[in-house]
């Protein structure tokens, strides 16, 4: 969804990118860099403000039309585990999209940002400040993530990471546990609290 609002933001500024292949290729980048070789691939330069514009078009847009993931809000209710969001977006989006989806009272104030952290994932310290500050050793954590750095990160960390990939576009990971369905997460995640 962020991914259509920037299309349309960038295609202001000639530059022409389809939504479902930003997905592919940025999927949980940090906006600026995303933007920088945007800018790089296409010869433009954004024009000041471009960053806030964008940022409020989708702030609009995910109150207006974001829908939690199919089966998510049952998979979090059946894990009877303290649970927290570290995500490379900023605060402000993480708790619109959470308010949204009806998801935020899953988390509390468990919300970690990668700039308030300091530390965007694919760099292992957005995960290391969650666990540390939820009071948990990284051995008793497991991360669930929608992107190749996020599971690089976990990774990095010493993290078991589970890949929610709905595309199927990953049947096997060296580095992490593949489900296609949220339905699949609790018994995912009791197997692994259990080994």
């Amino acid at each position: 969804m962020n991914n259509e609002v920037l299309c349309l933001e960038l295609r202001e500024s000639g530059i022409n990118e389809d939504p479902a292949e930003l997905v592919l290729r940025y999927r949980g980048w940090k906006l600026a860099a995303v933007l920088e070789e945007l800018q790089e691939l296409h010869c433009k330069s954004l024009p000041a403000g471009f960053t806030s514009t964008f940022r409020e078009h989708a702030k609009i847009r995910l109150e207006q039309s974001l829908n939690a993931i199919p089966d998510v809000t049952e998979a979090l209710a059946a894990l009877d585990y303290p649970k927290c969001v570290a995500s490379n977006a900023p605060v402000e989006k993480i708790h619109t999209a959470l308010t949204a989806t009806g998801l935020a009272g899953f988390f509390d104030s468990n919300i970690f940002s990668a700039y308030e952290v300091g530390s965007w994932k694919p760099e292992p310290g957005l995960f290391l400040h969650a666990a540390d500050s939820m009071g948990f050793d990284v051995t008793d954590c497991i991360v669930v993530e929608d992107s190749d750095i996020g599971v690089q990160a976990a990774v990095a960390a010493g993290i078991p990471v589970v890949l929610y990939d709905p595309t199927q576009r990953v049947e096997q990971s060296e580095e992490a546990i593949v489900i296609h369905s949220m339905s699949q997460l609790p018994d995912i995640v009791g197997g692994l609290f259990a080994s």
